[in-house]
Order: structure tokens, then sequence, then C-alpha cells
């Protein structure tokens, strides 16, 4: 017998061969899990090792060793005269195929599950590797300063300390500041330096400490390094209160000093203000960022204070000015002030604070918010432009110029600063919401996981907001209503929780459950739903004759009236809304498309080139940013009526009806203004809608009424009853 058949006959090719297999699959799953526990490339080298070392021993002992009926025996005792038991060797292939299978599983698993995973991470670590390239180690986080005055009473005072900082560092274009609302989300936490500044992908953390006792203060401050914890400096200064700017400007010039940047210019210096003024300034912006109507009006009264004990504080103009705005009643605002009431306040302000100090970013932001407030998005865009020339780490700029360029129709604009907003402010809700937001409406659902789980971290009722969005635009109704639900447990009064339900509840006919939940902003949604275009006009009267120059509000009722079938009514009003843009079309291509469907049935009375140009530039626009969403569909679809497309149009209809769907104003507009009122087609759309609309309630009160308990929500016995 050959040396190869009596390698085959000990089995010693098969354990080489199991060995073999089993060690790589062992390789990989040690790959995977220990960098999961903290644990060094050299433990996964070392596994390796062993297992390299290791196939010596396991072929020496399959070949001195043999598996018999009786059991392990040495080689030299066995009897060679007798035939050899081939099921041996049928086991020892068993062994093989099965470890050959759950290398294949793991494989697949690998490819398909992981590695996405993996790619996801890595352009993740692509991102903070070109932050990183980009800024060197000029990065810094100023995290807020521990209140240790004896009464703990001052935690305005340290708060405000250390955003003034922020701040002041902020406006060094060679410098990456991360924003406030990401530095504070550390406050009060137990987490080391390290760690934070790995999680805000800085290389340098201010912190420090404030002790105010009479008209003396002493700070305490600390420049450290972030990856090593290494204190780089450190400096206590004992002062009297109105030296307290001097004290800013001291540590800006220091960490900048420490930091050895080249600059053109001294650092940046604080705004000098009596020390009353200054102190209400900070107890203004302490309660103005809590984001409640409560506390924004509080922070008003306080900013007001500030500017009646120095009249020449601009912060503080443009501090009152911004929260005024945030008053204003709508989405994304905090307050009930009409647009009139909410600009009469605001306005004066803005341009006060302009004109003591035309270098104030806090200004030009104050001022776009009234232009957004408005509706004139182009010239908010400028204001955020000119903020962020002045102060180029300013996050809220950058959000809002996003916010203002996507209602525009500005794509490429919107992503691009929702970006750098997300990038500035990492823990933020509001801007890390914005991206995955412009991430989905491009389609880029494989990227949107992270965002969302880096936004249920940080506050799971904004996650559940952003994930109801989701499913709802992908039609699925009863699962966003679940989410909105298990959002109000974190956060009963968030109150775009409860507008998403009022729409969800509405388009299923849960009468009871929209009505209970309205409030003045959204009475309207129910009776849209149910085609009650009577209530539905009367409400936008309403709204109209209390803000008569508010385009909203012209734009609903122009709206209102056209559903409601009274063309006289509603032309006036929807060429007044679109008049009033700079592109003479606006923000809303549904809107553009009424008026010019009006024109065209009035026999062409008014030239609709002009808008339906803008419309195909802003759809051409929307195509080229990646926008892959309703707000396309309803563009494509408009233009198509327009131009008597009909097929192309009942396509682009189709898709948001399996989406979304359809909403009963637009599709009675629709049907008065264009040949869809006697398509077959159409109604088949309309038809299929309203057949997945009755499945997914049958889902939601078998889901609500089928003995989940929420501690801050149950239904209405009258809803369980429609089971």
């Amino acid at each position: 017998m050959s040396f190869f058949d009596e390698l085959k006959r000990r089995n010693v090719l098969r354990i080489a061969a199991a060995y073999v297999v089993a060690s790589w699959l062992i390789i990989q799953v040690v790959e995977t899990l220990f960098p999961l526990f903290g644990l060094p490339d050299s433990a996964t080298r070392m596994v390796v090792i062993i297992l390299g070392i290791g196939l010596i021993p396991a072929l020496i002992l399959s070949w001195v060793f043999e598996f018999t009926p009786e059991g392990l025996k040495l080689e030299s005792t066995i009897d060679r005269s007798q035939p050899i038991d081939k099921d041996k060797g049928k086991t020892f292939d068993r062994v093989v195929m099965a470890v050959l299978a759950l290398a294949l599983a793991y494989f697949a698993f690998d490819k398909f599950i992981l590695s996405e995973s993996r790619m996801e991470t890595a352009r993740q670590e692509g991102r903070s590797q070109a932050l990183t390239e980009s800024y060197g180690d000029k990065s810094i986080a100023v995290l807020p300063f521990v209140d240790m005055s004896p009464d703990k009473d001052q935690e305005y005072m340290s708060d405000g300390m250390a955003e003034e900082l922020l701040n002041l560092l902020a406006k060094i274009p060679e410098l990456r500041v991360i924003s406030r609302s990401s530095a504070f989300s550390f406050k009060g936490k137990d987490i080391d330096i390290p760690t934070i500044a790995e999680q805000l992908n800085v290389a340098h953390i201010l912190e420090g400490s404030i002790r105010k006792a009479g008209d003396r203060i002493r700070i305490t401050t600390q420049l450290i390094e972030g990856r090593s914890d290494t204190h780089l400096w450190s400096e206590t200064y004992d002062r009297v209160l109105d030296d307290i700017f001097g004290i800013q400007d001291e540590i800006a010039q220091k960490v900048v000093d420490e930091l050895k940047f080249t600059l053109l210019d001294d650092a940046p210096q604080v705004a000098q203000t009596d020390p009353e003024a200054y102190e209400q300034y900070l107890l203004g912006q302490h309660l103005m960022h809590q984001r409640t109507k409560v506390s924004i009006e509080s922070a008003a009264q306080h900013f007001r204070r500030a500017i009646e004990v120095d009249p020449n504080y601009a912060p503080a103009h443009a501090a009152q000015s911004l929260a005024w705005s945030l008053l204003l009643s709508g989405y994304a605002r905090y307050g009930d002030l009409t647009l009139e009431e909410s600009v009469g306040k605001a306005l004066p302000l803005a341009n006060k604070a302009l004109e003591l100090d035309p270098d104030l970013a806090e200004a030009y932001v104050a001022m776009g918010f009234i232009r957004d407030g408005e509706q004139n998005y182009v010239d908010a865009m400028r204001q955020y432009d000119k903020a962020i020339e002045l102060n180029p780490n300013y996050a809220l700029a950058y959000y809002a110029r996003g916010v203002a360029a996507m209602t525009f129709g500005d794509y490429d604009a919107e992503l691009e600063s929702v970006r750098k907003a997300a990038e500035l402010d990492p823990l933020a809700l509001a801007p890390q919401g914005n991206y995955v937001h412009a991430l989905f409406r491009r389609g880029r659902y494989d990227e949107l996981e992270p965002g969302m789980q880096r936004i249920k971290a940080i506050g799971l009722h904004f996650w559940a907001y952003s994930r109801y969005w989701h499913q709802w635009h992908q039609g699925q109704f009863s699962d966003a209503i679940v989410t909105l639900l298990e959002g109000r447990e974190s956060e009963p009064a968030f109150r775009p929780l409860e507008t998403g339900l009022t729409y969800m509840f509405s388009a299923l006919d849960l009468r009871a459950e929209s009505e209970r939940l309205l409030n003045q902003a959204d009475r309207k949604i129910p009776w849209q739903w149910q085609g009650n275009w009577e209530t539905v006009i009367g409400f936008a009267l309403e709204d109209y004759q209390a803000n008569p120059d508010d385009r909203r509000t012209v734009a609903a009722l122009g709206e209102a009236y056209l559903a409601g079938g009274d063309l006289e009514s509603a032309a006036p009003l929807l060429e007044r809304y679109i008049e009033s843009f700079e592109d003479g079309v606006g923000p809303s291509a549904q809107i553009a498309g009424y008026v010019t469907l009006l024109r065209q049935a009035n026999s062409g009375a008014n030239d609709i080139s002009l808008i339906l140009e803008t419309l195909k530039a802003r759809e051409e626009r929307a195509i080229d940013g990646g926008l892959d969403n309703i707000e396309l569909d309803l563009m494509t679809a408009m233009i198509a009526l327009i131009e008597e497309n009909e097929e192309k149009a009942l396509d682009a209809l189709q898709k948001i009806a399996a989406g979304p769907g359809l909403a009963r104003p637009l599709v009675a507009s629709l049907r008065l203004l264009t040949p869809l009122k006697d398509s077959k087609r159409f109604d088949d759309i309309l038809t299929a809608q309203a057949a997945h609309i009755a499945s997914e309630r049958v889902k939601t009160l078998e889901r609500i009424c089928g003995g989940a308990n929420w501690k801050n929500w149950q239904p209405l016995p009258e809803t369980c009853e429609q089971r």
C-alpha cells in the first residue's frame, strides 16, 4: 500500500480538511465577535497562531490513533488483516460536509447581512476621517461648565459661560466646533473625556466650573486632549462680575494659542455689556433652549429686560427676535402667534441687532426665521448664508438653511446643509432627523438605519416621529400609528406625534380617534379626509380673516374653495399666492399646477409658460438632486396634466396612491380641473387605494383594540365597536 493510500485509510486527509475548514470558520467568528468585546487585534492573531500550530498535533493524532467500534485505539494495535470499515470513512465525510455547510451559511450571512453593516460603518468612518483630515487636530467641544456655587443657583451662568465661549470659538473658520446641543447632551453624565471626544469626533475638550458669590466670580477652565485625556493647560480666574467679558476673551485667546492657529486677525472677542444685562441674556438663553411655549415666552421677557438695561446690546435684540419667531403658530414653531403678531414683534428687533452689530451671525439667523415664517425662502437663504459666512460652525444656520432650501426646491443646497448641520451637531435631534429625512426622500434607505438608531438613542419620541413618517410614505398606515403611540409613551406632549396621529386616524376614517387630539392648527384634517368641504372652508376662512397677509392662509383658503367646487372664489386666492413669490410659482408645485389648470380652463386668459418652465426646471433639479418620493411624483403629475399627457400623470399618481395615498382635496381638485374625472384607470387607482386603506384600518383596529396597553393612550370604546 502506498503512503497516500495509507493516509486515506487512516483518515488523515479527511481530518486535515475538516480541521482547516473548521479553523477558517472559527477565525471568521472571532474577527466578528472580538471587537464587540473590546478585545485587541493581538487576541485575534493569537487565535490564528494557535489554530495553525494545532494542525500538526491533529495530523499526528489522526495517524497514530484510529476510531473503532470499541473506541479510540493506537494504530499499532489494530489488525490490518481485517476489512476496512467504510462507514467510518463516511462518518468523517459527513463531519467534513457539516463543517462546510456551516462555513457556507456563515459566508452567506457575512455577505448579505454583515457586509451591509460594515459598509455603513465604513461610510461613517469615511465621513469622520474626512473631517479629521480637513481640520486635523483643530476641533473642539465646549462642555457645560459645572455650577459650584454654594446654593447651586447659577446653572444659567455656568451654561451661559460655556455657550459664549463656544460661540466665540465657532467664529474661527479653521476650527471645527461642536454645537451646543451636542456638547451639552453630556451634562450631568458620568462619562470619561476620551469617550466624549470619540462620540463627538473632536480632538480637544474644554471644560470648567463657576463659583459665584455676591459680585465676585471664580471661573476654572481646563483644555484637554481628548484621545489621551491629557490636560494641556488649566487656569483659575478670580474677578468681579463686571470683568466677565475680559475673562471670556482671555480664555478664548488661550485656547487659540494652545491649538497653535495662524490667524489673520486676533481671536474673536465677546460683545461687551452691563453685567446685569448679560445675566438676563444668559437666563433667557437657558430658557429658550428648552424649546417649549412657556420657556420661550419667559426667555423673551429676560431678553427684554437685558435690552432695558443696555439698549445697545445686539445679542439680546437678536435673541428676543428669534424668540418671537419661534412663538409663531405652525409646523416646527412653538407658540400661537399669528404671522402679523410674530413679525411685528420680531422684525424691529432683528433690524436693531443688525444696526448695532452688522457682523452678528445670530442677527442674520433671526432675520432668516422671520423670512421663513413669511415663506420668503429665497431671502431666508440669503440671511442664513450670511450667518454661515460670519460663523462657519453655526449649526442652527445650516439646519435652517437646509429646511428653506428643501421648501424652495434647491435640493443640492438642502442635502449639503442638513449634512453639515448633522456633522456640527451630532447629538441633536432636529439636525439628525432632517438628515435622515433627506436620505429617505432620495430613496437611500440603506443609509437610514445608523442615523435612525442614533436618533433613537437621543430621543425615542423624535425617533418615533421620523419612523412614522417613513412608514406612512411607504403605505404602512397601521405600523405608523403603532409607532406614534409608542413615541407618546416617552413624550406625550410632543405635538408632532399628535398631528401624526390625527392625520393617520383621519386617513383610516377612525373619526372619533382623529378628533380627540385636535389642536387649532390641525382642526381641518379630519374634515378634509371626510370630504366635508363646507366645514373645511369655514375653518380656512377663520384663519384667513385672522391673518389675511399670511401666504399660508391665502393658499389654504384657495385650496378649500377649489376642493369644494367654488372655482370663482379659489382662482384669485391661488393666483395671489403664487404671484407673491419671486419666481411667480412659490414652494408648492401642487398650487402652481392648480393655477395653470385653472388658466387653461379659462381659455388661456393668463399665460402659463412661466409656471410650466419653472416647474420643469424644479423637476429637473429634483431628479439631479436624487429625489425619489411623493414630492417628485406630484410635480411630475402636475406637469404631465398641464401638457395633457394623461398616462404619464397617472403613472406618477399611482405611485403616490401606493405610498402615502392621494389626499381627498387633491382628488377632488383633479376631478374638477382635468379629464381624470372620466378616466377608468384613475378610478381603478382610487379603488385600489381605498382597498388598501380598508385593509390597514382592519389591521389597526385589531392592534389597538386587541389587548395592547399604552400608558398614555387607550382607544375609545366606540372605536373598538367598529371591529
